[in-house]
């Protein structure tokens, strides 16, 4: 179907039924959903459009992944269609999702006694392993600085990988769970508060769980970005700093807002310590980005072009884990050929095995280039941290202004630029400032670490008023009520 990539839809849905006569009805809609990933992304009423032509013919597992990956993948490609998830939710919410997560409860069971009037919140699911690098610089900062005199902290880990030793003794309770969705029971009997999931919407995500409700409230943690659907899901804890229009317009759930960051950043207790700047070595200056590859696009590429034309001898350093892969290797070669630069002056290169080795290559880098419309996170900060400055490019949508949340905090709103044209030319102009290159080298650890992005100041006491906020609010099988049902909307 490939040569139909710019037809109407017309032209598609006819084509697709002749493929019913040649193929079957299930070959033709696996090969049509493969179509609508690969050339309808960025048309959302396209792609909804399609997806109602092929669900019958799909097998039942088959249409629960298609609508997960769909809902999942319109966040992560390198332009998040947030309209896109919100309708790809709906659609797997109106397909199976009323079926597939099943009204469960918790069985009855003794509930662990309350000794104190402390919060009670729990955090489930990812790898809090001593080696999980997000682990390392989001989770294990944040839960060390909630006052125990405040918080009972509840981990209950999606897996059964040991979790970071360090972190158990900072907690009430530490539970590898295995999998979530058969951990329900357990998760109830610990009478939580607040249960949070912080990793947004997923494939492995505890549906099951979520619908079983073991907490007072479920919650999605700052900065995630999507939706359940009507009833999962009661709230969305954000940063007002991180706050967007669209917060409003794709998610279900509640929006409870803090004035300041309801997550701690911190560093990996292994990252080297700052070296000189690289242009002192290389004699040129280097820039890089560590962002995935699913994060660069053709406009950002030819931006590093200009940049890269204008500051002579530079080069451009990319480094990712993801690029282990060949495919991706080879597209993001592709935009860096295509926008015409010269792979001499260019290094690709995957992550290293240890997060050490990983902060190294920072030591080779001068400046990093933040991508856009879909911001670095974790990378920003790191770079940040080992002396590297970050020129980013804001926009409106929520994962396109985390670089400026992170710059703002730090001080140093005068890298965030607004237009591909600023981009450029704020990048040329850092790159010709040895002075602010040196300073920044100099004193970007002492800059970093007593920031709101890692000093705890009274976040206790803010995220004690969250959780007295998330009590206070609806639920989401109330709000769904409300709305006239779970398929209101």
């Amino acid at each position: 179907m490939d040569h139909l990539s710019t037809a109407p839809k017309s032209d598609i849905i006819q084509e697709f039924k002749r493929l019913c006569d040649t193929l079957g009805p299930h070959q033709a809609a696996l090969t049509l959903r493969a179509y609508i990933h690969k050339h309808c992304i960025e048309n959302a009423d396209l792609v909804v459009a399609l997806y109602q032509e092929i669900i019958d013919f799909l097998d039942p597992a088959e249409r629960i992944t298609s609508t997960i990956d769909l809902a999942w993948f319109s966040l992560h490609q390198s332009r998040p269609d947030y309209l896109l998830h919100r309708r790809s939710v709906d659609l797997w919410w109106q397909i199976h999702g009323q079926t597939w997560v099943e009204a469960v409860k918790p069985a009855p069971r003794p509930r662990r006694s309350r000794r104190d009037g402390r919060l009670r919140v729990g955090f489930a699911g990812g790898d809090w392993s001593e080696t999980n690098h997000y682990t390392q610089t989001v989770f294990r900062p944040t839960i060390e600085a909630l006052p125990r005199d405040l918080f009972a902290v509840h981990l209950y880990a999606d897996g059964l990988a040991p979790i970071d030793d360090s972190i158990v003794q900072m907690v009430e309770v530490a539970r590898p769970a295995g999998n979530l969705d058969s951990a329900i029971w357990d998760i109830a009997a610990d009478d939580l508060d607040v249960l949070f999931w912080p990793l947004g919407f997923v494939a492995h995500a505890p549906f099951r769980m979520m619908r079983a409700r073991p907490a007072r409230r479920i919650a999605l943690w700052m900065h995630t970005y999507s939706t359940f659907g009507p009833e999962l899901v009661d709230a969305s804890l954000q940063d007002i700093g991180l706050m967007t229009p669209v917060h409003e317009q794709i998610q279900y759930e509640a929006v409870i807002k803090t004035n300041g960051p309801a997550v701690l950043f911190g560093v990996s207790s292994s990252a080297p310590p700052v070296t000189s700047a690289p242009r002192t070595r290389s004699r040129g200056i280097v820039f890089g980005t560590f962002n995935r590859a699913s994060k660069i696009t053709f406009d950002m590429v030819q931006a590093w072009k200009k940049i890269l034309d204008s500051v002579p001898g530079s080069r451009l350093m990319i480094a990712n884990q993801s690029y282990r892969y060949a495919p991706l290797r080879a597209h993001v070669a592709r935009l860096l050929d295509a926008a015409g630069i010269d792979s001499d002056r260019v290094e690709l290169l995957s992550f290293q095995a240890s997060t050490r080795d990983f902060l190294d290559l920072y030591s080779q880098v001068d400046i990093a280039l933040d991508t856009s419309p879909f911001n670095g996170g974790v990378s920003t900060l790191d770079a940040l941290w080992q002396g590297v400055p970050v020129v980013t490019l804001a926009q409106p949508e929520p994962n396109a202004c985390i670089g400026q949340y992170m710059l703002s905090n730090v001080g140093r709103s005068d890298l965030v630029t607004t237009n591909h044209a600023e981009y450029v030319a704020r990048a040329i102009a850092l790159a010709n400032d040895p002075a602010d290159l040196d300073a920044w080298r100099r004193d970007a650890r002492d800059r970093v670490r007593t920031s709101p992005l890692m000093a705890p100041g009274d976040i206790g006491e803010r995220m004690a008023r969250a959780v007295e906020d998330l009590l206070q609010c609806q639920t989401g099988p109330e709000r769904a009520q409300a709305l006239g049902g779970a398929s209101a909307r």
